[in-house]
């Protein structure tokens, strides 16, 4: 295919993100030749192969992100929901998307966690935003796109 690959390791916050993204990533480092670290709380399935590993990380609510923080390097791309973490890894320059595209930066991710803590909030209150959590085609679609660019953007020096 001729696609350079930039990254090096592709961590996925895995508790959270669906079957569908997990085996997208799996397949792409397969065919693609970069590695991919499954962190989770519980055993996940995952293929056999050279450039896929798993760890499993002790029950806690962020034993997965502090494994991943303390292991990730400028070279990387984490996946991940959480915005938490998200903004985490972006005040260190790592490169961090969700399981539908969205690329976190410092501004996204700052803009993210004012969102969902207004969000937040307005639940607390007793206020229902209606809002249901689906994830199908589009959201695929969109994060097939970013991983995509993500992969094969240069890192600057």
């Amino acid at each position: 295919m001729g696609m350079h690959i930039a990254i090096h390791t592709v961590f996925l916050d895995a508790d959270s993100l669906s079957s569908k993204i997990r085996e997208m990533v799996f397949r792409r480092a397969i065919s693609s030749g970069f590695f991919v670290c499954l962190v989770a709380d519980r055993p996940l399935p995952y293929p056999r192969h050279e450039f896929v590993s798993f760890v499993q990380v002790e029950s806690g609510e962020d034993a997965a992100d502090s494994y991943i923080l303390s292991v990730v390097g400028d070279m990387d791309l984490v996946i991940t929901r959480d915005i938490p973490f998200a903004a985490k890894l972006a005040e260190r320059g790592i490169r961090v998307i969700n399981d539908r595209g969205t690329v976190f930066d410092l501004e996204t991710v700052r803009e993210r966690l004012s969102v969902r803590d207004f969000s937040f909030a307005l639940r607390q209150s007793g206020i229902d935003l209606g809002k249901k959590d689906s994830f199908g085609r589009k959201e695929l679609h969109a994060f097939a796109a970013a991983f995509d660019k993500m992969l094969t953007t240069p890192f600057s020096a």
